[in-house]
């Protein structure tokens, strides 16, 4: 997965980066902002959530950990562990 953080000021950018920023909002058809896209290894967006809807961080990361993968064991047989998401 990556997390990617754009900001769209109004001043304080140079145009390649806005045009740059604007490219991938218009990929992931981001609108407003605040935006979350999840986004897997093939550029395919899994999860998408825009605007504030006033809840709690606690009930927002558990929305947005229902659609992350889960992790494997990093070491050769030991079992796969839950991941853990802050």
């Amino acid at each position: 997965m990556v997390l990617l953080e754009i900001d769209m000021p109004q001043v304080g950018i140079s145009r390649e980066v806005r045009v740059a920023r604007s490219r991938v909002c218009h990929t992931y058809g981001i609108r407003s902002f605040p935006s979350v896209v999840l986004i897997d290894q093939e550029g395919t967006a899994v999860f998408k959530d825009s605007g504030y809807t006033g809840q709690s961080a606690p009930l927002w990361i558990d929305m947005v950990a229902k659609h992350l993968p889960e992790r494997s064991g990093a070491v050769a047989g030991k079992p796969p562990v839950q991941a853990t998401y802050r």
